[in-house]
């Protein structure tokens, strides 16, 4: 067997390094040159041009497309959806809605969060969580659960008011929201609430 020692410049180590090169080119390349061309955009920028490529790619990249737009700030939303229409010429929430292939009720949710409606501050309107609750336990019982009605509550209420709103419901239905919302709608809206739970730093379940 013959050893080259440190001599790279040998002509079969040259092929070998090329071989190898080109095999990782050729597994990461399209990646690569995603992320590499991302280090010259702004954030939201970037963020925009990460959803568009979630969107195109359907059901598999939803909780990709979750954890997005679970993490950022209602600014932060806000610039990305700016940045979204300027380079797509469509909002970021019609085009979810229009191209993203997941189920009804996680492609509604996705899309009123990319609305940014959240609502920011410390306040907590006891009264409107224990009304929130109240609904949210009545709806358990109702042959045609409303969707609409969960999704305004996670998507528009501050994190310190749907704090206070899941631990009033979990005083007197006895169940976390979590554990009452997976017999209602499907299991990755459900996994979806538990998600989003989890980045606003919010008890979902036990």
């Amino acid at each position: 067997m013959a050893w080259f020692g440190n001599d790279i410049s040998h002509p079969v180590l040259l092929i070998c390094f090329q071989s190898l090169i080109d095999e990782v080119m050729e597994t990461v390349g399209e990646e690569l040159d995603f992320f590499m061309a991302g280090l010259l955009m702004k954030p939201e920028e970037f963020d925009a041009t990460f959803l568009r490529e979630l969107i195109q790619n359907g059901a598999e990249t939803s909780f990709a497309l979750l954890e997005i737009l679970c993490s950022k700030t209602v600014k932060e939303l806000k610039a990305i959806g700016q940045q979204y229409l300027k380079k797509y010429g469509v909002p970021l929430s019609v085009d979810m809605e229009k191209k993203f292939s997941a189920s009804l009720d996680l492609r509604f949710l996705l899309c009123e969060l990319a609305e940014g409606k959240r609502k920011v501050g410390w306040n907590v309107d006891k009264m409107l969580s224990e009304n929130d609750a109240r609904e949210m336990y009545a709806q358990f019982y109702r042959d045609s659960p409303e969707i609409e009605f969960f999704v305004e509550v996670l998507t528009t209420r501050s994190r310190e008011q749907l704090r206070e709103t899941f631990r009033t419901f979990r005083k007197f239905a006895g169940i976390d929201v979590l554990t009452a919302l997976e017999p209602l709608f499907t299991a990755e809206f459900a996994e979806a609430v538990r998600l989003l739970g989890e980045h606003l730093r919010i008890a979902c379940s036990s």
